[in-house]
């Protein structure tokens, strides 16, 4: 897990969105890989997350499953993590890594630039994946599933 402190250490959050409930995160700016625009680095997270800012949660994985409007399901902008997203996180893009923690559990913890924290955690203890770091430039994948009992 050194390879993801490593690489994001002192790179930029340039985007953030999510694909169902799966948060996406992009690092390091953009590439063209044919007609789409990828990230450097991508890190999906599956597992609960939270954004902080100071000392308040400013957004979490809880946000997404509320939404608006039930019979529009997981469509974008139905959600309070969406509104949240554009309200209190978008405006602070891009957001410079000073430091990535990974513990032996799998839980992760952001810090970026302008005091905010992403800290992620693992709440299962089936193996199933958490999350996953993309390399896109070598197109390699990271992922972490947390070892059945």
């Amino acid at each position: 897990m050194t390879l993801i402190s490593n690489t994001l250490i002192g790179k930029e959050l340039s985007s953030i969105k999510r694909i169902a409930t799966m948060l996406c995160l992009g690092f390091g700016g953009f590439f063209n890989d044919g007609d789409d625009k990828i990230p450097c680095y991508s890190l999906h997270i599956q597992c609960p997350f939270r954004f902080i800012l100071g000392e308040k949660i400013i957004l979490a994985s809880y946000d997404i499953s509320k939404r608006f409007q039930e019979n529009l399901d997981d469509k974008m902008g139905n959600s309070v993590f969406d509104k949240l997203l554009d309200e209190r996180i978008s405006p602070l893009l891009p957001l410079k890594v000073i430091d990535c923690i990974c513990n032996p559990l799998g839980d992760i913890k952001i810090i970026f630039s302008n005091d905010v924290i992403l800290e992620t955690f693992i709440d299962a203890s089936l193996e199933v994946e958490h999350w996953r770091f993309i390399d896109s430039f070598s197109k390699k994948h990271f992922g972490f599933a947390q070892e059945a009992i």
